[in-house]
């Protein structure tokens, strides 16, 4: 993750280290305006088989893979309303005693991206000892 890489429009491209407080993660600034790609990778650790259900929400196209596997696929143009009930873009799973690898693939069109991430229990309350989920 130390590279740059060539973008689309020849300008150089890297990973950036961001910690996220709230569900609700602020990507617009990258885009700069213009339409684009932000990928983002995180670390969740548990101690046990932990069941949880995660909950992503975006204005616009989304995929995300839990430990390499596709859990998400959308591309549409909503209203960004995120909420911890939302089946469209939620997945149902377990995360494995140790690290479990999150990766979004988050796209911008031509309107600001709005995007959310949240990770509950399969009853919607909050996991009890998550390891950091720092992007």
């Amino acid at each position: 993750f130390e590279n740059d890489y060539l973008g689309r429009d020849r300008g150089l491209v890297k990973w950036q280290r961001r910690a996220f407080l709230e569900n609700v993660l602020p990507l617009e600034d990258m885009f700069k305006g213009m339409p684009g790609v932000a990928y983002g990778v995180t670390t969740l650790t548990v101690k046990e088989p932990t069941p949880v259900k995660l909950v992503f929400h975006s204005s616009d196209g989304l995929r995300v893979w839990v430990n390499g596997e596709l859990k998400i696929q959308q591309h549409a143009h909503l209203p960004f309303r995120p909420t911890l009930n939302n089946s469209q873009t939620s997945a149902d799973g377990t995360l494995q005693p140790g690290e479990n690898k999150i990766m979004v693939k988050a796209v911008r069109c031509s309107k600001p991206l709005q995007f959310s991430f949240a990770v509950v229990d399969t009853n919607g309350r909050p996991v009890p000892n998550l390891g950091n989920t720092r992007w």
